[in-house]
């Protein structure tokens, strides 16, 4: 009798990862910032079944710290963590990607004016995402599209983002690509108009 084909699998942990950095100088006190995250990945090919399956979680923070001796302190943090599972479906000339994920995003922001007002914002949003690409191989043309949809809970709003490319081969070594297509995120970069060196970047969220 012929043997029962086996389930492969694959888990990868990512290394947690710290950065700090600390200056002192005639302009601010202190100028520290520290970052970290992990990763985990669980892959999975079914037998028989040209379909590969991987399941992640994912975190990461970076923060910031500007404390200046006359003027204002400044403290900015974002942090998140994401889960999800993505799919992957091989055919000859074609494969299709879909999946779903799921991001919980947290930051926080603080700062005190030259007049000791201090001002604080704190957020916490969640995002709930899917997603289906399709990359199809014809002679030199390779077409990719693709279409992503996030629901942002903090906003009650569903962004649709739609994706296109499409890459033409003249050599071996050497191709011409374009593309195009629609991106959102919640989260933007905050910082003074009274630097003239921004070494303080702050981030904020809906």
């Amino acid at each position: 009798c012929c043997p029962c084909p086996k389930r492969q699998y694959s888990c990868s942990l990512g290394i947690l990862y710290r950065q700090r950095m600390g200056k002192r100088s005639e302009t601010f006190k202190t100028y520290d910032w520290n970052s970290g995250g992990f990763s985990l990945n669980i892959m999975m090919m079914p037998p028989a079944v040209p379909i590969l399956i991987k399941t992640y979680i994912a975190g990461s923070f970076y923060g910031m710290t500007l404390d200046e001796p006359n003027f204002d302190s400044r403290f900015s943090k974002v942090s998140s963590i994401s889960a999800g599972m993505k799919f992957y479906r091989y055919m000859q000339t074609h494969t299709f990607k879909y999946g779903i994920d799921f991001t919980d995003l947290r930051t926080s922001y603080s700062y005190s004016t030259s007049n000791y007002n201090k001002y604080e914002q704190g957020e916490n949003s969640g995002e709930l995402s899917g997603f289906l690409d399709y990359q199809g191989n014809f002679g030199n043309w390779v077409i990719e599209a693709g279409f992503r949809g996030a629901f942002y809970s903090s906003l009650m709003k569903f962004s649709p983002e739609p994706r296109l490319a499409v890459r033409f081969l003249i050599t071996e070594n050497l191709a011409v690509k374009t593309a195009a297509g629609l991106y959102s995120q919640n989260l933007i970069g905050a910082s003074s108009d009274k630097d003239i060196v921004n070494f303080f970047q702050g981030y904020l969220s809906a």
